[in-house]
């Protein structure tokens, strides 16, 4: 890899986790910094709203941006008690497969869920999932970064 960054674009996304790390990791944050600031492109994402007045001045100079949609849909969050993540989403995935979901569409009306979108962090536990329930592999989908 060579030193020249003029046509990348870096994000950096769940930059609220560098705020909340700052009280113990501020060299390595502020040596990120001093990285991030060679790219001619980079932005900080969050979808957690934070009170500006408790970042950081690098933060504070930047532009901030919040987007708005027109036409969102409002979210109920159900949570599913369980002693284990894979155990938990098993279940989860059991019930999708066998009963099925139904949730309102954009414009509220009820319609049936055609496929079953789970974001995980663990290749291990994808694996584990899978592997209990015996899924195919057309069934799964995985994605990683390289580092």
């Amino acid at each position: 890899m060579n030193d020249k960054t003029e046509a990348w674009k870096l994000l950096i996304d769940e930059y609220h986790l560098i705020l909340e790390d700052m009280d113990f990791r501020e060299s390595a944050i502020m040596d990120m910094i001093n990285n991030v600031t060679k790219f001619e492109h980079f932005t900080f994402l969050s979808a957690t709203p934070m009170d500006e007045d408790y970042e950081i001045e690098f933060f504070k100079r930047l532009p901030h941006y919040k987007v708005v949609w027109k036409k969102g849909l409002p979210i109920t969050v159900k949570k599913i008690r369980t002693t284990c993540l894979s155990k938990g989403l098993c279940n989860l995935i059991k019930i999708f497969r066998e009963v099925g979901f139904r949730i309102p569409d954009i414009d509220g009306e009820l319609r049936e869920v055609e496929q079953l979108f789970i974001f995980l962090n663990s290749v291990t536990t994808v694996r584990q999932i899978a592997d209990t329930l015996e899924l195919d592999e057309d069934e799964i989908k995985i994605c990683c970064a390289e580092r």
